[in-house]
């Protein structure tokens, strides 16, 4: 019996790292990839914002780069613009990501110094569901306020975020024909 005993401390051992190289083997598998471009946003003569989507996902990465070397690279649920109509803004301390999630239009607001995140909020929650619109423009942008533009059938809104800060400043309804 003693020796029954005896081989109990060293099983739990043996199982426990199994269960833990499991679970590291998973984590490292896991883990979101970068995918093909989405769009790329020149800032300056060096750096320049790049959205991928995500490599078998649906969210994206937004990604600051200086030339080949990548500054930093945030991972963002599914971004809601495509290459010819642009979702994202920025200036010298915010960048702004439209997203869509679960039948919301919604903008990130990240740190262009660190990626950390600002501030998220939902567009026209009044609305919702929301999809993008399949026309006109989505964000439009002087680098100093982004405009995000959402709508439906009957009704369109355009609210102005400032990116200093990555806070809603205003919003305006537009009524109901399409914005182009």
């Amino acid at each position: 019996m003693a020796r029954r005993l005896g081989f109990i401390g060293p099983a739990i051992v043996i199982v426990g790292a199994l269960v833990a190289g499991v679970g590291v083997w998973y984590v490292v598998h896991a883990r979101p990839r970068p995918g093909p471009v989405i769009s790329t946003f020149p800032i300056d003569g060096t750096q320049s914002l790049v959205v991928r989507s995500e490599d078998g996902g649906e969210r994206a990465f937004v990604e600051l780069r200086a030339g080949d070397e990548l500054k930093w690279q945030a991972l963002v649920p599914h971004y809601a613009g495509t290459a010819d109509r642009p979702a994202l803004a920025w200036s010298q301390n915010a960048v702004s990501i439209r997203v869509e999630r679960e039948g919301r239009a919604e903008v990130f607001a990240i740190s262009m110094h660190d990626s950390a995140k600002l501030g998220g909020f939902r567009l026209a929650p009044e609305h919702e569901p929301i999809r993008t619109q399949p026309t006109g423009p989505i964000t439009l942008t002087d680098h100093v306020r982004s405009y995000e533009i959402a709508g439906g059938q009957d009704w369109h809104q355009i609210v102005a975020i400032d990116l200093q800060r990555g806070k809603a400043l205003w919003k305006v309804d537009l009524g109901k024909p399409a914005i182009e």
